[in-house]
């Protein structure tokens, strides 16, 4: 600290100066996650009328509100673009307001290397300076180091309560002479908790069917929700074991599962011994895990989340879910329609990876059913998807698809095999219309059976 601590004192600047330094039309990156920037969103949002057409970029963003979205809600100072939609875009009441950047994680920062988006500001929370002159990203890392590279001005923000994993990937950190300004009020921000999901009986069932394809040795990719928590329940019951972690999130549900010897990472072909992931989101007990292990790295996403890194990898399984999918095997995981409620994300990355890894499988999982508005029950398996939806997994790429119903693997399947299997896990109740709706579609022949 000492050797830095003239170019660290020349680098301080106020967040009141570092808002003065943003101008009308300019794109400013607040990244997100438990990242993002604070300090200068605040000094900004004083700004509201003075200031027009400012773009604000985020991603999911692990606090309520951004300060300039709640003093400016007519837009007229400040819109924002978002690689992926959290609770708090869900839940504007100006969602023309908001624009969804399309992509996949994975390829997050090579948009920003390319040059593809605008990035005149930066600006997020890092851990205190080390003695070598680093700032941690914390407990994520995915593509700070991309948007600081490319950005026209860098202003780090210290976060005195942020902490270094124990293991500091390369990209994961950022030196101070690749900053140009440091904010240093002395703050320490909240973290935000997550606690796991309680899974249904439903989840259960979905999960023992999962469970079958399940074998010592797996290296997991495994998402958040209901059915993925039940499936971690279910390994820790079969006592599976070697088991790996390669993911986009880890959570307190793979936490538990190396504390208690089901993880080793031991059959890694890559990696070996060591857990990875891109960022971290759970308790504060998995908080201070992720900030003492030394078998747990964060790295990058387009390490984690690169189809030739996940396909080294032997037995690679990844469990994932959906919103809906239809006869030809189109998955939607986003939109509702036309209405974007969250994003690609890591999907289709790993759907990708997943089959290139020998022995390697991707399932996807979903209720058959959900309940509408006005209490009646729709089918997540469609005859079409709806105008408008994104289509998330296209049919080309989708392999396993499980409900309480069945799993089902839609690989090497033509499309009256798609309808038919996809037909046989949906809801009994919406079999025969189903059915119906194939055979206008042309999707269902005399010799198709149930």
């Amino acid at each position: 600290m000492t050797k830095f601590k003239a170019e660290y004192q020349s680098k301080l600047i106020t967040p009141a100066e570092a808002a003065g330094m943003v101008k009308s039309g300019y794109t400013v990156d607040l990244y997100g996650y438990s990242s993002a920037g604070r300090a200068l969103d605040s000094a900004l949002a004083k700004r509201v009328g003075e200031l027009k057409d400012v773009t604000i970029r985020t991603i999911i963003a692990f606090h309520p509100y951004y300060e300039t979205m709640k003093a400016d809600p007519g837009g007229v100072s400040f819109h924002y673009e978002t690689w992926f939609h959290d609770a708090m875009t869900r839940r504007d009441p100006h969602p023309n307001n908001i624009a969804l950047i399309a992509n996949t994680l994975y390829e997050i920062p090579a948009i920003y290397r390319h040059g593809h988006v605008k990035n005149d500001v930066c600006s997020f929370r890092v851990a205190p300076m080390d003695e070598d002159g680093y700032f941690s990203f914390g407990m994520s890392s995915v593509s700070q180091k991309a948007a600081v590279d490319s950005a026209g001005c860098f202003i780090a923000e210290i976060d005195h309560g942020l902490f270094p994993p124990k293991n500091v990937h390369p990209e994961s950190r950022v030196h101070i002479s690749e900053i140009d300004y440091i904010i240093d009020e002395g703050k320490s921000y909240e973290y935000v908790f997550f606690p796991d999901p309680v899974p249904g009986e439903l989840d259960k069932k979905i999960a023992r069917y999962v469970a079958r394809e399940l074998v010592d040795g797996n290296c997991f990719q495994i998402g958040v929700g209901n059915v993925s928590q039940a499936v971690i329940q279910i390994i820790s019951e079969m006592g599976l074991k070697d088991l790996g972690v390669h993911t986009e999130m880890f959570t307190d549900g793979l936490m538990n599962l190396y504390n208690k010897g089901n993880i080793n990472c031991r059959r890694k072909n890559i990696d070996k011994g060591k857990m990875v992931t891109t960022f971290a989101a759970g308790s504060r007990e998995m908080y201070d895990f992720v900030r003492e292990c030394d078998d747990l790295i964060i790295a990058p996403v387009d390490y984690t989340n690169n189809i030739n890194v996940i396909g080294q990898i032997d037995n690679f399984m990844s469990i994932q879910a959906c919103l809906e999918i239809d006869l030809q095997g189109q998955m939607n995981s986003e939109s509702i329609g036309p209405r974007s409620i969250s994003g690609t994300g890591g999907q289709l990355d790993f759907v990708f990876g997943a089959y290139r890894s020998k022995g390697g499988k991707s399932i996807i999982c979903c209720p058959s059913t959900y309940k509408k508005k006005d209490g009646s029950i729709g089918s997540k398996i469609l005859a079409t998807l709806p105008t408008g939806a994104t289509v998330t997994t296209p049919k080309s790429a989708v392999n396993y698809v499980c409900t309480e119903y069945g799993m089902i693997n839609l690989k090497g399947q033509n499309t009256w095999g798609k309808a038919e299997m996809l037909i046989s896990i949906a809801h009994p109740d919406f079999r025969e219309d189903l059915i119906k709706e194939a055979e206008k579609m042309g999707l269902w022949r005399r010799s198709n059976k149930l």
